[in-house]
C-alpha cells in the first residue's frame, strides 16, 4: 500500500499520468533576502570566492563605510554578522545552521563541583527535514530514485538485491507504515545516517569531532556513488577531552565547550554524561522529522510531482568504536543484533548496574536516541 503515488500540494492523489505542476520562478529583480544584486555579489565574493575571515570582513566594511559617510550612505552590510545572517536567510541557498544548548542535570557534589557538570554545550546543526526536502526536490536525481520498496527476482524466482529499496528492511517498514490507512499510497523515505571520528587540531589542544552526514535510501547506488549532493553534511558531533578548548568556525560545526580534565575520564558519571550527550544531541537534531514518521508530509520529488512522504530512521553507518558509543553496549560486546529484543527493559529494571554490565554487556543508564522514534531500533540499524 506504500506505493509512492503522485498527489497535489495539499496531499490529494491525482491522475498518475498527469504532468507535474510548473515551478514558480522568482522575478529577475527579486534578490531577497538581499536588497539588490550588488549586495548579493558582495556576499558571494567575500564568503565564497575570497573566503575572507570575519575580522578582515569587518575591517573592509569599516573602510568602506568611511568613504560613504560624506554621501550619507552605508556599505552593503554593517559587519560580518550582518552578512552571515543574510546568507543564512537565503531561501534558495544552503539550509541555515541552528543551535541549542545542553547541560548536565544530574546530582552534583556539595563542593568541588567538576567543571564539566556546570558547563553548557552549544550544538550546531542543520535541520534534517529541510535537508531531505532539498535532496528530494533535486531534479538531477530524476530517473535515479525509487518511490516505493520493491523486490527483484531472477528468472529462477530467486530474490536478489541491488539498490537499498529492494531490501527486506525497507519492505517491512512499508508494511508497518501501511497499518495506518491514512498512509496508503504514500512514499517511504528512509534516512541513512553516518558519522566518523575526525581529529581536529586547534590552538589549545585536540578534540575528536564526528561529522554527521545524511542521505536517503531511495537514491540508486549509481547516484550515491556519483556524489551529486546525495549525501549532505548536517552537523559535527564532538567528545570533550581536554581541559579547555576554544574552537570557532562559522557555519561548520557542533561546538562542545570542553570543561573536563583527564582524571574525569575515569569517572563513571562523566563517561555516562559524554555518552548521553551524544544521544540527546542526535535526538534533538532529528526531532523535526519525528512527526512525519507516522503521519505523512507533502514533499516535492525530482520528477516535479508532490507525494505524501513518511520518513523513517534507517541505517546508521559508523565504525565499531562509534557503534559502542551509540548503542549503549559495553566495549567488546556486539552492538548489532537481529534477534528481537523481548526483555531488555525488564533486565535493566531488575538487575543492578554492575550485573547488567558484566553479564549482558548493557550500559543500563544509557538511553539510545532511537528509543522515542517510531519503528527504530539502534541495534538493528547500526551498519
Amino acid at each position: 500500500f506504500v506505493l509512492g503515488l503522485k498527489c497535489d500540494a495539499n496531499g490529494a492523489f491525482i491522475d498518475q499520468d498527469a504532468p507535474p505542476p510548473p515551478h514558480t520562478d522568482a522575478l529577475p529583480t527579486d534578490w531577497m533576502p538581499y536588497d539588490n544584486c550588488a549586495e548579493f555579489e558582495t556576499a558571494e565574493f567575500l564568503f565564497m570566492r575570497n573566503q575572507m575571515s570575519a575580522k578582515q570582513i569587518d575591517t573592509l566594511l569599516n573602510l568602506w563605510a568611511v568613504t560613504l559617510i560624506k554621501h550619507n550612505n552605508a556599505p552593503q552590510f554593517a559587519n560580518h554578522r550582518d552578512m552571515y545572517a543574510t546568507i543564512d536567510a537565503t531561501p534558495l541557498g544552503d539550509t541555515p545552521w541552528k543551535s541549542f544548548t545542553l547541560c548536565y542535570n544530574g546530582a552534583k557534589p556539595k563542593q568541588d563541583v567538576p567543571l564539566w557538570m556546570d558547563g553548557q554545550y552549544d550544538v550546531w546543526y542543520r535541520d534534517p527535514l529541510e535537508m531531505m526536502c532539498s535532496i528530494l526536490a533535486n531534479c538531477a536525481f530524476d530517473g535515479g530514485i525509487e518511490y516505493s520498496p520493491y523486490r527483484n527476482y531472477t528468472t529462477e524466482d530467486k530474490q536478489y538485491w541491488k539498490n537499498f529499496m529492494s531490501g527486506d528492511w525497507a519492505w517491512k517498514q512499508a508494511d508497518d507504515i501501511a497499518r495506518n490507512e491514512e498512509n496508503h499510497g504514500s512514499t517511504f523515505v528512509p534516512l541513512i545516517i553516518g558519522s566518523d571520528k575526525t581529529v581536529v587540531s586547534v590552538t589549545t589542544g585536540q578534540t575528536e569531532y564526528h561529522p554527521l552526514y545524511l542521505s536517503i535510501g531511495n537514491l540508486h547506488n549509481s547516484v550515491q556513488q556519483a556524489h551529486r549532493n546525495g549525501v549532505v553534511l548536517i552537523g559535527f558531533l564532538a567528545i570533550p577531552k581536554c581541559k579547555y578548548l576554544l574552537f570557532s568556525m562559522h557555519h561548520c560545526i557542533i561546538t562542545f565547550i570542553c570543561l573536563a580534565t583527564k582524571e574525569h575520564n575515569d569517572d563513571i558519571k562523566y563517561r555516562n554524561f559524554r555518552r548521553q550527550l551524544f544521544q540527546r544531541s542526535l535526538a534533538k537534531i532529528f526531532e523535526s522529522v519525528k512527526p512525519f514518521m507516522e503521519n505523512f508530509d507533502v514533499t516535492r520529488f525530482p520528477d516535479g510531482h508532490y507525494r505524501c512522504t513518511v520518513y523513517g530512521l534507517g541505517p546508521y553507518i559508523v565504525d565499531y568504536p562509534e557503534q559502542i558509543l551509540f548503542s549503549g553496549v559495553v566495549q567488546n560486546w556486539c552492538p548489532r543484533c537481529i534477534i528481537k529484543l523481548s526483555h531488555t527493559e525488564l533486565l535493566i529494571k531488575q538487575l543492578t548496574y554492575k550485573q547488567a554490565w558484566d553479564e549482558y554487556g548493557i550500559i543500563a543508564d544509557l538511553v539510545p536516541f532511537t528509543n522515542d522514534f517510531p519503528r527504530a531500533d539502534i541495534h538493528e540499524l547500526l551498519s
